[in-house]
């Protein structure tokens, strides 16, 4: 297995406008996932690699960790449909509450210029890509990028976080400004709780 580095984002607030993509089940506006913790994987249906191990493996970590955020599965290959979805689903026995979804070639460059996720098409309908998962706090903000196949150890971790992005942002800051026994003193104050 590939090794995985974790990278948390202060505060990264993905905003999208009323982008639009193409779902199993018709479509799903960006915006509709403001209130949701969710996970965004990015994904082809005819991937015989990357997403044949990393998918499978986020499907076990999450089921054994007990972790229950809605995922949202993202094609990068614009011509992926219902029917291709449902196929990757069934081959990789993933859960129904998963979301499937794809879009225009410009939806999806917006979306993955957006997430800093570079792909490139290799042939018709294949392509290279990173094994990465972006977890999403409500209010559609980015709160960490998970990268490499082994996904479980991060999964728990970040699953059992205890202070929001924000609190990080400002012990961040107060350490910066030379109060890092300020700091410390907040985090023992919190972890006795």
């Amino acid at each position: 297995m590939i090794a995985i580095g974790l990278y948390f984002f202060l505060v990264a607030q993905i905003k999208l406008g009323g982008l639009e993509l193409r779902t199993s089940n018709g479509s799903l506006n960006w915006s509709e996932l403001e209130s949701k913790k969710f996970i965004l994987a990015p994904f082809f249906s005819h991937c015989g690699a990357t997403c044949s191990v990393l998918i499978p493996e986020l499907r076990n970590a999450l089921s054994e960790e007990g972790i229950d955020w809605q995922v949202l599965a993202v094609s990068m290959d614009s011509e992926d449909d219902a029917s291709d979805f449902e196929d990757f689903r069934n081959r990789f026995s993933l859960p129904k509450t998963w979301i499937f979804a794809s879009g225009s070639g410009l939806q999806l460059k917006q979306l993955f210029t957006k997430l800093d996720f570079g792909y490139q098409e290799t042939s018709p309908r294949q392509f290279v890509h990173p094994a990465i998962l972006y977890i999403f706090d409500p209010g559609l903000e980015l709160s960490a990028q998970l990268m490499g196949l082994n996904v479980r150890k991060e999964l728990r971790s970040i699953s059992a976080r205890k202070l929001p992005p924000w609190i990080v942002g400002i012990l961040l800051v107060l350490c910066l400004s030379a109060s890092c026994g300020l700091v410390v003193f907040l985090l023992s104050k919190l972890k006795a709780r």
